[in-house]
Order: C-alpha cells, then sequence, then structure tokens
C-alpha cells in the first residue's frame, strides 16, 4: 500500500512564481521518493500524460535570480 503523504508537507512545497502555484521538480521527487532525475526521465519520456502547463523550463540566466529570491510562502493555499 503506498504511504500517505500529509497535506501540510505538500502545502509547504508549493509556492507563488508569477501569479501561479509552483512546485519544484526537487520537491515533487522527494514526495515521490525518487531522484529528480528520475522524476525528469520519467516525464520526457511520456510527454503525452502530462498536460501542457505541467512543466516549464527556465532558461540559465533566471536561474540565478530565483535561486537568490526570497518568495514568501503563504501559510494556507486555498483551493482555486
Amino acid at each position: 500500500m503506498p504511504k500517505l503523504i500529509a497535506t501540510e508537507r505538500i502545502a509547504r512545497a508549493i509556492f507563488v512564481l508569477r501569479g501561479q502555484r509552483v512546485l519544484l521538480d526537487a520537491e515533487l521527487a522527494a514526495l515521490y521518493g525518487v531522484a529528480p532525475k528520475v522524476l525528469l526521465q520519467s516525464v520526457k519520456r511520456n510527454r503525452k500524460r502530462f498536460p501542457a502547463d505541467f512543466m516549464v523550463w527556465f532558461m540559465p540566466r533566471a536561474t540565478p535570480r530565483l535561486a537568490g529570491a526570497k518568495t514568501p510562502r503563504p501559510e494556507h493555499h486555498p483551493h482555486q
């Protein structure tokens, strides 16, 4: 039987970026108990199983700005 994940753990992993709720690949991989590389390989192999907006790629020049950004994480994420 699959192990259940606490809702609070999932909520803490989600943050808002440019008005969109975002879950980083490393966070999602941790929730599934796999390495981020394994998650990305699975998504690439099965693209048709995922919605078009499931994954976005950041350009290398944007990554340092995101890594240093102080993004507030709300305590509660209302269902939209």
